[in-house]
């Protein structure tokens, strides 16, 4: 169980008994109130830093509990789509979706914007990958006694859905209005049909920070929470063994040539990644499905390219393979933008081998591996801060190739040339070749 801005551990110390035996993990910024809660749970593992450093593992948690922190203003990750990082809360609820594991269920404490606000891209990113299984909005005394603080919440439990699986919970992107005695009033659709899980009556009212606030007042009392919880679906969380689902059949070895552990490819029109001996499907949007399939191409095509010159092939062959490359290379770019831009580089991230070209240039981010290399065809204009627009004959291309296997191996130009990471374009595609924007 992993518990994101855990503070002293609140819930770390009400968890029932019957989740004994269970491996804990929390998260807490603040350096004293960590300490703190190593003393108080000693066998759980804490982090004294922020979620954003912490090195969890994605897809690994069985559950996520917590009140995450709330409020406007931005959290600094590189690794996270910059619409998902604008607010704290919303950020600490996709960070914590990477980390559950497919059927692992969280339950966090949120305030109602996370639902109600009109701008839906955290309820929609979440929507791709989980199911709603059902919500509390809790009256805005509930943390008024520990906390000082009065505001309205929301409890969200949401389930992760295995690669393929479809959608199963409660419809929830949208907002619907509803009558209250102060007139309609915008809420989450979910709480527009089901008001019983909101414990209170929705008004507008004067808050601490603005007037006519949409605002659920009432008491929040044991039997009001118990019965809101009664109506959740029981056994919602699937054990590890269930979620993996049947084993894949296993495929002819033909049916992976080419295709390294962990990359992207193609199969039947929808976008998989080897993982083993069998292909998995990825959860992906429609436009980053292309944006990948087009990625894929460039790639596939500079593999084509490297082949045709290590293996010695006859010049018409290289020559050919230089300008589909090239064709290939400049179809994308004048859809995608540059290989290196934000986009591109998100959608291929997972499609990468460490200690390649990463290890030995971290400012040249990699768009592609597992195939053969990391290459980068990036290179900042340091006068403009811009990226330029180069010529085939400035192109330079970094690459990891396999060790040689024999001296004569390891004289040849190609082996020089590849293990040196060298500008090679005249090597690598023709003189004169079309101008790309890198």
């Amino acid at each position: 169980m992993l518990e994101p801005a855990m503070g002293v551990g609140h819930f770390f110390g009400l968890m029932p008994e019957s989740f004994d035996g269970g491996h804990r993990t929390g998260v807490e910024l603040d350096s004293i109130t960590a300490r703190i809660a190593r003393k108080l749970y000693p066998d759980a593992t804490i982090f004294a830093q922020g979620f954003e450093e912490t090195p969890l593992p994605d897809n690994y948690f069985d559950a996520i509990v917590g009140n995450v922190p709330f409020g406007d203003y931005a959290v600094h990750d590189p690794a996270m789509k910059h619409q998902l990082t604008r607010a704290i809360h919303d950020y600490f609820f996709a960070k914590s979706l990477e980390k559950l594991r497919p059927g692992g269920v969280m339950a966090l404490i949120t305030s109602r914007y996370t639902m109600d606000k009109q701008a839906d891209a955290i309820r929609r990113h979440l929507a791709e990958q989980a199911d709603l299984l059902g919500a509390i909005r809790l009256p805005n005394t509930a943390f008024k006694g520990n906390a000082g603080t009065e505001v309205t919440t929301d409890i969200l439990f949401l389930r992760k859905r295995a690669a393929g699986a479809l959608p199963a919970g409660h419809a929830w992107r949208g907002l619907e209005k509803i009558d209250s005695p102060d007139g309609p009033i915008a809420v989450n659709e979910y709480y527009a049909r089901h008001p019983e899980m909101m414990l209170g009556t929705m008004k507008l009212a004067g808050t601490m920070y603005r007037g006519s606030e949409p605002t659920l007042a009432g008491e929040l009392t044991p039997e009001l929470l118990r019965t809101a919880v009664a109506f959740l679906p029981k056994g919602a969380y699937i054990p590890r063994d269930e979620a993996r689902g049947p084993p894949p059949a296993l495929l002819a070895g033909d049916a992976f040539t080419g295709i390294k552990d962990g990359a992207y490819a193609e199969r039947s029109g929808a976008i998989v990644i080897r993982n083993g001996a069998s292909f998995e499907p990825i959860n992906i949007s429609g436009s980053s499905a292309a944006r990948v399939k087009g990625l894929m191409a460039v790639r596939d095509a500079v593999r084509l390219v490297f082949r045709t010159q290590l293996e010695d092939a006859p010049e018409e062959r290289i020559v050919e393979a230089r300008q589909l490359l090239n064709s290939i290379y400049d179809s994308f770019v004048a859809r995608y933008g540059a290989l290196s831009c934000r986009d591109n580089l998100r959608a291929f991230a997972s499609d990468w081998t460490p200690g390649t070209v990463r290890n030995r240039a971290p400012k040249l981010r990699p768009f592609m591996a597992r195939s053969f290399t990391c290459v980068s065809l990036t290179r900042p204009d340091r006068a403009e801060d811009t990226v330029s627009r180069l010529t085939a004959s400035a192109m330079t291309v970094m690459t990891s190739l396999a060790e040689p296997t024999s001296s004569t191996m390891a004289g040849s130009p190609s082996w020089a040339l590849a293990s040196t990471g060298m500008s090679i374009l005249e090597y690598f595609l023709k003189p004169g070749a079309s101008t790309v924007t890198v």
